[in-house]
């Protein structure tokens, strides 16, 4: 496994010279793992809302393990223990069946450089067998893990920590918006809806209760873990709020270290 830097100068410089190098053992959180995330597989469009928390975290682990052994050895089956898909989750094996299900009936659509229109499952064959899920990602997929166009870098320690599935769309894809030297990301709230799955909830349909139950709790989580604070405004188009528009700063190194007290404070939880 690679070895974690602690160093925040020498992270720096590892991601600048290493972009896609995974810091810290994906399987031990003490290490505090941050993973380049593929911007193609982060931002999974789901009208329908039907990705829950545990699926989300679910997808991120096993992405995770996928990203490690194809830098390492290129293999096309990885394997997991199922007592580590209960980090963060402490679900049960049906649940992580359930799970496996979801990502399973998942398709990704991408538009590549070439102008190439790509519709994939999220993940391919799985099985389990004496404590061990094995697993396979598609050929579209395993690309966008190993060489992905564009990347966020996430912390899987902080990921796990996220209590709301919102908090987590929302900190993989303002991951990516922060490490531009512009950080600013404006997205249509059509959008928005499909990004976090609350495209069929009509209550959530109305500008005033999206803030209060999902964006506001949202940015509460992000802000209080994450590496940046992230602020937001609802955009006006004639009477209709049509966009919404996040803006994002890096947390001074005085607020980083209440960042880490509160990660280390809570490491219990996850057993």
């Amino acid at each position: 496994m690679p070895k974690t830097v602690d160093q925040s100068e020498t992270v720096e410089k590892t991601e600048r010279d290493y972009p896609l190098m995974i810091l810290g053992d994906i399987t031990d959180l003490r290490t505090n793992p941050r993973i380049p995330a593929p911007r193609q597989t982060v931002e999974i469009k789901e009208p329908n809302g039907e990705f829950t928390r545990s699926d989300r975290l679910a997808y991120r682990h096993l992405a995770s393990i996928a990203q490690h052994d194809l830098a390492n050895d290129g293999i096309g089956e990885h394997k997991t223990r199922l007592q580590d898909l209960n980090v963060g989750s402490h679900v049960g094996t049906e649940r992580i069946k359930a799970s496996i299900e979801t990502l399973q009936k998942t398709l990704v659509q991408t538009m590549n450089d070439k102008g190439e229109w790509h519709s994939v499952q999220l993940l391919g064959e799985a099985r389990i067998k004496d404590g061990w899920l094995y697993f396979q990602f598609p050929k579209t997929i395993r690309d966008y893990l190993q060489k992905p166009e564009i990347y966020n870098r996430i912390s899987l320690r902080v990921l796990y920590h996220m209590k709301s599935k919102y908090a987590i769309i929302l900190y993989e894809i303002l991951a990516g918006y922060h490490r531009m030297q512009n950080p600013f990301w404006r997205v249509t709230l059509d959008e928005l809806h499909e990004f976090l799955g609350t495209k069929s909830n009509k209550s959530y349909r109305r500008p005033a209760e999206l803030k209060r139950s999902v964006l506001q709790p949202a940015m509460e989580e992000i802000n209080l873990r994450a590496e940046f604070l992230a602020q937001y405004r609802m955009i006006k188009r004639g009477r209709s709020f049509t966009h919404i528009e996040f803006t994002l700063s890096t947390k001074s190194r005085d607020q980083m270290d209440v960042v880490k007290a509160l990660l280390e404070e809570e490491m219990p939880l996850l057993g």
